[in-house]
């Protein structure tokens, strides 16, 4: 069955801006564009941040956050916004919908900043993802680790984060294929499992994909 499994192909990737046309200067109208916002809009927003060429200031994890602290001058609401983590849903319509929930909270409350006019314009922006081939195709579980310690951060992003949108079962790709080796693999995908890829940058959780699959060799004695 093992020599039937086809090999892992390691890709990266990058993201590209490209505006919605969608705007938003009030809260309500924040809520209302967000209402239409397609799915790419809530990556790049959400997601965005890791794959930039640049380290952000803001202490919030989301530009929906960052906005509504920075340009409403609404600290609660971007601290409400702030806690939000997207990997805990299971798509980004379910993530959209808890935006939404909380934005309608805060709109009935009705007082100044609800409909005061934020200092800059909210811009939607979506993410346009493209893909590259690395030409690194690793045939056994036991090489996984050095091809992942060696891989750009991209890599990490395309196949531990965008993977799991892809995935109807929400899987990222690494633990999908060690899936076909059976239970030889078990303990690395439950390590795998436990790691919250919105808590960590794309370094980070390179480093700790490689150590759980390291882990995952040594308690497994023969295992890989």
């Amino acid at each position: 069955m093992i020599s039937s499994i086809e090999p892992f192909e390691l890709k990266d990737c990058e993201i590209v801006m490209v505006s919605t046309g969608l705007r938003a200067q009030t809260m309500r109208e924040l809520r209302d564009a967000l209402k239409e916002a397609p799915d790419g809009s809530l990556l790049y927003h959400f997601w965005g941040w890791m794959l930039r060429p640049y380290l952000s200031e803001s202490e919030y994890d989301n530009d929906f956050a960052t906005w509504v602290d920075r340009s409403l001058r609404d600290q609660a609401l971007a601290e409400r916004l702030s806690v939000i983590n997207p990997s805990h849903y299971e798509d980004l319509n379910a993530l959209k919908n808890r935006l939404l929930d909380i934005l309608d909270e805060r709109l009935v409350q009705g007082d100044f900043l609800t409909w005061a006019k934020g200092e800059t314009e909210f811009v939607f922006l979506k993410a346009q993802m493209i893909i590259f081939n690395s030409g690194i195709r690793i045939m056994q579980p036991k090489d996984l680790a050095p091809a992942v310690a060696q891989a750009p951060t991209g890599s990490i992003f395309y196949h531990f984060i965008d993977a799991q949108r892809r995935s109807p079962i929400c899987c990222d790709d690494f633990s999908y294929w060690l899936e076909q080796f059976g239970d030889e693999t078990a303990e690395a995908r439950k390590k795998i499992s436990m790691i919250d890829p919105y808590l960590f940058s794309l370094s980070e959780l390179r480093d700790l994909i490689v150590k759980a699959l390291n882990e995952s060799m040594t308690q497994g004695g023969s295992a890989f």
